[in-house]
């Protein structure tokens, strides 16, 4: 609920700044956008696996600044899907049990599992962004694009495959992990592409974006270890958890489009 709260004020506030701007030249876009997405963690645990195709549609708006068409505010309400597989040597799915030989109930795994740990994510983007555009070469209009793109994670799941000491590989699919993602995404991002006028207002968009994440992806804890590198366990046979998992997400994508 709490993060429902967030997500509402938030683009409420966007909302209200674009109307506030409601006596500027505004057009509107239908964009699509295939992009090669990953997740590049921080720190000596985690590490890049591989990247993930992902894709984002939506619309895109672009307000003129100050009467100048040369010079533009770019948003727009986006649905994105991307993620990345990570490898983690220091896995545990915290209910693999064996025989406990002090006593008749069973105990966690005493070690850690090594897993490849693959992430759809599905965020709702906002970018805010500057788009400094060209005069119409022919029915050309070049543009560069600068700014930060502020996306709220609505859809998180993860595929895992691991596999303990002297056990075989187990699987877990499209298991829910909303919980362990940061709800709000901030990144900066920049592209650059070019507009191709039709007739009248209506031209079509193609262009290139980089976009690199600034806010940690996740929001869980690493698990701890014991001096011999197996896992902690507190008194009731639980993992005990040390400090916030650390990484970002990043993508390269080709935008695609129709202005109207």
């Amino acid at each position: 609920m709490k993060k429902k709260l967030v997500l509402i004020a938030c683009i409420s506030l966007i909302v209200s700044g674009i109307n506030a701007q409601n006596d500027s030249p505004v057009k509107f876009a239908f964009a699509i956008q295939p992009a090669t997405s990953w997740i590049a963690p921080e720190g000596q645990i985690l590490e890049n696996e591989s990247s993930r195709i992902g894709f984002s549609y939506g619309v895109i708006i672009d307000l003129v600044i100050a009467g100048n068409e040369n010079y533009n505010f770019s948003t727009g309400v986006l649905i994105n899907s991307h993620g990345g597989t990570l490898n983690n040597p220091k896995y545990h799915d915290g209910t693999t049990t064996v025989p406990n030989p002090d006593g008749p109930d069973p105990i966690l795994y005493p070690a850690f599992a090594f897993a490849k740990e693959e992430y759809r994510l599905q965020y709702l983007d906002v970018p805010l962004t500057l788009k400094l555009k060209t005069n119409e070469i022919g029915y050309m209009t070049y543009y560069g694009q600068f700014g930060l793109d502020m996306s709220f994670n609505i859809k998180a799941r993860r595929d895992v495959e691991y596999n303990f000491p002297e056990e075989g590989i187990m699987t877990i699919e499209d298991e829910d992990v909303l919980d362990e993602i940061g709800l709000l995404r901030m990144a900066l991002q920049v592209g650059a592409g070019v507009d191709y006028n039709i007739s009248g207002n209506t031209s079509l968009l193609v262009g290139i974006v980089w976009n690199n994440g600034l806010t940690n992806t996740f929001d869980k804890n690493y698990l701890l270890e014991d001096a011999n590198g197996n896992p902690e366990f507190s008194d009731n046979n639980r993992l005990r958890e040390g400090g916030k998992v650390r990484a970002v997400s990043n993508y390269l994508g080709l935008t695609a489009g129709i202005f109207f």
